[in-house]
C-alpha cells in the first residue's frame, strides 16, 4: 500500500531577519527592561510577589504615568534583579523600545516557533506566481486565486504539508522604514523615523530548525483512481504542473526562480532611488540572497514573514517593475491616505530594513536532509 504522504526532513536556516507575529506585545516595565546589549524579560509574578505593599504602589503609579526610566531604576534597586527575568533576548541596538512585537510561541514552556502554516502560505506565494505564469490568465479578478490554486476542498495546497519548526535563538529588532518622497515630479528615497517606530522580536541570523515536509504523492494516486472510477475530476485541475517527478526538487527549483526573480525586481526598484543612507547594504544584502538561489536542487531560498512586501506576500505576479506604481497607483488596492482623508489608489514605495544592519527582512533557506 502507498503512504499517501512522502515525508521529507527539512532544514529551515534563517538568512535574513524574520517575524512572525502573535499579536502580542512585550511593554516596557512591565514585560521587560533593556540592558545594555540585552532586553530582560520580567517574571511578572515572581517580581511582583517580592514586592511590599508599599513598593507595589510605587510600582503601579510610576507605570501608570509612563516613566519608564525611573521604572527601570526601580527594578534594579528594589529587586534580586538576576531572580526576577525569565529570559535574556540580545538586543540589537537603536532606540530603547516601548513595545515589543513577539513572535508566535506555543507549548509547554512557551517557546517561540516558525508555524508550518506560514511555510505553507509563503510557498503558495511562488506556487501561485509559477501558475501565473505559465498559464498566463486574461486578467485579474477576485476569483483568480481559485482559479490557479483550486478552491478550498480542492486546492493544490493540500498536497504539500510543512509541519511547525522550533528555532534556537531569537533577538529584538529595531525596524526602519525605506520610503520614497516626492520633490515636484520627482522621487528620492530616505527613511521614514517620525511618527514610526517598530520593534519586533526576530529569529536570529542562522538559527535553524528541522521540521517534517510532507508531499501527497500518493494522495494524488489515490484521488486519480478515484476519478478513473466515477468519471468526475477530483484532483485540482493543474496539480499536475507543480507535482512532477522528483516533486520535491522541482518544487525547490520553482521557489528557487520565483524567488531570484523578485530579488531581480526588488534590485531594479532600490538602484532606481538611491539616496537613502546605507543604500549599497540594502543591494549587496539582495546580491547575496541571489546567490543563494543558486546553490543547487538540494535547497531553496523562500521569502517570508512581516517585513517582506507586498509582492512578496501576493506572489509578485502582477507587476514584472517593482517601480510601475509609483507613477501609476495600483486602482486595484485602495489604501485609506491620511493627508488626503480618502480612499486612494496605491503606491508600494516603502520596505522594511533593519536598523542594525540596514537589511531587508524575511529570507530563509530550507535544504533537503
Amino acid at each position: 500500500m502507498i503512504a499517501p504522504f512522502t515525508n521529507y526532513d527539512i532544514t529551515l536556516r534563517i538568512l535574513r531577519p524574520v517575524h512572525i507575529g502573535s499579536g502580542n506585545l512585550w511593554l516596557s516595565g512591565a514585560d521587560f527592561v533593556v540592558q545594555k546589549n540585552e532586553v530582560c524579560l520580567l517574571d511578572r509574578d515572581r517580581f511582583y510577589l517580592d514586592l511590599d505593599e508599599r513598593e507595589q504602589r510605587r510600582y503601579i503609579n510610576l507605570l501608570s504615568n509612563g516613566k519608564l526610566r525611573e521604572v527601570e531604576k526601580f527594578i534594579l534597586d528594589e529587586t534580586d534583579f538576576d531572580s526576577v527575568i525569565s529570559r535574556r533576548i540580545p538586543w540589537m541596538g537603536g532606540d530603547g523600545p516601548k513595545e515589543i512585537r513577539t513572535l508566535i510561541r506555543g507549548g509547554a514552556n512557551n517557546e517561540p516557533y516558525l508555524p508550518g502554516s506560514s511555510i505553507k502560505g509563503a510557498m503558495a506565494s511562488a506556487i501561485f506566481g509559477y501558475l501565473y505564469q505559465h498559464l498566463k490568465p486574461r486578467h485579474y479578478d477576485k476569483n483568480i486565486n481559485r482559479e490557479l490554486l483550486g478552491s478550498f476542498d480542492q486546492s493544490i495546497m493540500r498536497f504539500f504539508r510543512p509541519y511547525d519548526v522550533a528555532l534556537d535563538k531569537t533577538e529584538i529588532q529595531q525596524i526602519d522604514l525605506f520610503n520614497l518622497y516626492r520633490d515636484g515630479s520627482d522621487w528620492y528615497s530616505d527613511y521614514k523615523t517620525e511618527g514610526f517606530s517598530l520593534y519586533a522580536e526576530t529569529f536570529g541570523f542562522e538559527a535553524e530548525g528541522t521540521f517534517r515536509f510532507g508531499i501527497g504523492e500518493g494522495f494524488a494516486a489515490f484521488i486519480k483512481k478515484q476519478e478513473q472510477l466515477h468519471k468526475k475530476q477530483l484532483l485540482p485541475k493543474h496539480l499536475s504542473l507543480i507535482l512532477q517527478e522528483q516533486p520535491l526538487e522541482f518544487l525547490f527549483k520553482l521557489i528557487n526562480d520565483h524567488t531570484r526573480t523578485h530579488i531581480q525586481r526588488e534590485l531594479e526598484f532600490f538602484n532606481a532611488y538611491p539616496e537613502a543612507q546605507d543604500h549599497d547594504i540594502i543591494i549587496q544584502t539582495l546580491e547575496k540572497m541571489i546567490a543563494k538561489t543558486n546553490a543547487g536542487s538540494k535547497s531553496c531560498v523562500l521569502r517570508m514573514g512581516g517585513g517582506s512586501g507586498f509582492h512578496a506576500i501576493t506572489g509578485d505576479w502582477r507587476f514584472a517593475d517593482h517601480r510601475k506604481t509609483i507613477e501609476q497607483p495600483d486602482k486595484e488596492n485602495l489604501v485609506y491616505n491620511y493627508v488626503e482623508r480618502q480612499l486612494v489608489p496605491a503606491r508600494y514605495k516603502s520596505r522594511k530594513v533593519t536598523r542594525e544592519f540596514t537589511e531587508p527582512m524575511g529570507f530563509v533557506e530550507l535544504i533537503a536532509n
